[in-house]
């Protein structure tokens, strides 16, 4: 006999399930089907596979990954979803006359929300019913509210949205209605990820019109790990903190040089995993791997002066600034390397380019 198994609508925002990849989110739906039919556990790797027609080798895939997430509970040797006995009513299962009550309650909550009531003064207002204390155990609540939107959130918002916006431009697309930065950051995705999950997907050559449809591509990079397999066939992983990078890249400038295998791919290329701050002190522009003859200056992502650089890029047809992020002194930094602080012809103070840069461009 099936039954059913309660969901929170705010899990969407759950951080847990934001960093998983779409394949594991629908294996976390589906075990949790399986636990749900079994009392709240799971069987034994081979029913489930034998249940869902699996090999019970991707089966325990699954469980590993999903305990590694905190998903999961491994209670010696039994495997059950997190805080299943909370978020779940025994009672559901018990009482017999659960489903006529729950059918009598949806009914007469519909009936309230569709009550009218009529003002002399006001015109025609819909009544809101007051909602109604519910005396089964009540169901914790694990996801907190989004964090409200402070200043310094703004500002990365809108150079974000500026840098996407000019995404769409450079190909002649219309961008779409709306705003999504500002959800993205408060997910905790740092800004070169949005841009460079928004950038591979544009590359497919197919317009979009809702950001909605990025939401996957970045939550896959997102989760993606920091570490570089070493050959296509091999299951070690390279420690990239323990590389001398500065060494690597005073080496690769040498013309007789080769970039080290099974790091990432060279400096200037999306897979180079070579902290941009490195190749940049060595004279090296981290966006496309050319020597340049002066240092090129740090300027930070949701600043005024990214904006600037990414609203003369958008004058004068080119791509938008190349978003890097690297650790610091401890801090993580997010931004680009530009010839200077801001364009020329930008005016800090009047935050505008001047009108005889605007003519000449």
């Amino acid at each position: 006999m099936s039954h059913w198994w309660r969901a929170e609508d705010t899990s969407i925002d759950h951080p847990k399930l934001l960093k998983l990849s779409d394949a594991m989110f629908r294996a976390w739906y589906t075990l949790n089907c399986v636990a749900s039919a079994n009392d709240g556990v799971l069987p034994s790797t081979e029913d489930v596979a034998v249940r869902l027609r699996m090999k019970p080798a991707k089966v325990a895939e699954w469980i590993t990954k999903l305990v590694a997430a905190g998903l999961y509970d491994n209670d010696n040797g039994v495997f059950r979803p997190h805080n299943w006995g909370k978020r779940q009513y025994k009672t559901d299962k018990s009482d017999p006359t659960n489903a006529e009550r729950q059918q009598r309650y949806r009914d007469r909550h519909r009936n309230e929300r569709n009550t009218v009531t009529h003002n002399g003064s006001n015109g025609v207002t819909v009544k809101r019913p007051e909602a109604e204390q519910i005396t089964d155990t009540e169901q914790s609540r694990a996801d907190a509210a989004p964090p409200p939107i402070d200043e310094d959130l703004k500002k990365r918002a809108f150079a974000l949205a500026t840098s996407l916006a000019v995404l769409f431009k450079a190909r002649d697309w219309a961008v779409p209605p709306g705003d999504r930065s500002v959800h993205w950051l408060q997910q905790g995705y740092a800004q070169g990820t949005v841009f460079r999950s928004v950038e591979n997907v544009l590359k497919r050559g197919k317009p979009i019109s809702s950001w909605e449809y990025f939401d996957g591509a970045i939550r896959d990079e997102h989760a993606k790990p920091t570490s570089v397999p070493v050959g296509a066939a091999s299951d070690k992983v390279v420690d990239l903190s323990a590389i001398n990078w500065d060494s690597a890249v005073k080496l690769w400038k040498m013309s007789s040089s080769i970039w080290p295998r099974g790091v990432g791919g060279e400096p200037g290329t999306y897979s180079c995993k070579c902290p941009a701050n490195v190749i940049a002190d060595n004279l090296i522009d981290p966006a496309t791997g050319r020597h340049v003859s002066a240092p090129l200056v740090f300027v930070p992502q949701g600043t005024e002066e990214m904006a600037a650089w990414c609203q003369d890029s958008q004058v004068k047809g080119r791509k938008p600034p190349t978003v890097f992020e690297f650790e610091e002194d401890g801090i993580v930094k997010a931004g680009s390397f530009m010839p200077s602080l801001v364009p020329a012809g930008y005016d800090p103070t009047r935050q505008c380019f001047s009108d005889q840069s605007e003519n000449a461009a």
